[in-house]
């Protein structure tokens, strides 16, 4: 480490910090966030769907896509999550819905005993009923409120516990599934940073400093 740091040239640790830069404002920007623990602790921990949060301007594009784990009839019906601070106005301004319109509620309760609270709820539609999106493995929507957003706002909210003491930035409740109660809320959190980004940023700042001195 000491060798690598000594023989780095001032033009790399330039290109070394601009690359952590970058990978640092690309994460920031889009996040995909896998849902792996089941609230009721009764399935193991899988990636059974996974979150999208992509920066659109001042809103929120989401992408939640299930990973066909819970059985081939499994449903998407309610996605659970909260922001930081105290916003106002927000509402779904674009989806994919096929039939019934994604709606945002404040103020969710989980279905259950999985305990646990969320700042809001996105009702994606129940099933093949009149409310209903039929069989919904895939749902796309773009959150907007009258302040602007970003994913931070999502990650720094605090963590909703389930009754497991599952620690969740955000939930999806699925329905249909082959489990035994025909139903599960899953839930995850956002994935630390990698190793190879804090590496190189670690490079960075030392060739930097280093550079810094000479001056």
């Amino acid at each position: 480490m000491r060798a690598f740091h000594r023989q780095l040239p001032a033009s790399s640790a330039f290109a070394l910090a601009l690359l952590a830069a970058l990978v640092l404002a690309t994460q920031a920007a889009a996040l995909s966030v896998p849902l792996t623990s089941d609230f009721s602790g009764v399935q193991p921990d899988a990636e059974y769907a996974t979150v999208a949060v992509t920066q659109n301007g001042e809103d929120l594009d989401f992408s939640i896509v299930l990973g066909g784990l819970l059985g081939p009839r499994e449903d998407a019906q309610r996605f659970y999550f909260s922001l930081l601070g105290d916003l106002t106005g927000l509402e779904i301004i674009s989806s994919n819905a096929p039939v019934t319109e994604y709606r945002v509620k404040a103020n969710p309760r989980l279905p259950g005993r999985e305990g646990g609270s969320f700042d809001f709820v996105v009702k994606l539609g129940h099933g093949n009923g009149r409310r209903g999106n039929g069989m919904l493995t895939h749902a796309v929507f773009t959150l907007s409120a009258d302040q602007p957003l970003s994913p931070s706002d999502l990650f720094e909210a605090p963590f909703a516990r389930a009754a497991m003491e599952i620690g969740s930035e955000m939930a999806l409740h699925i329905e249909g599934t082959s489990t035994r109660h025909r139903s599960a809320t899953v839930g995850g959190s956002a994935p630390e940073p990698s190793t190879a980004l804090l590496l190189a940023s670690g490079l960075a700042a030392l060739a930097l400093r280093r550079q810094q001195r000479r001056r």
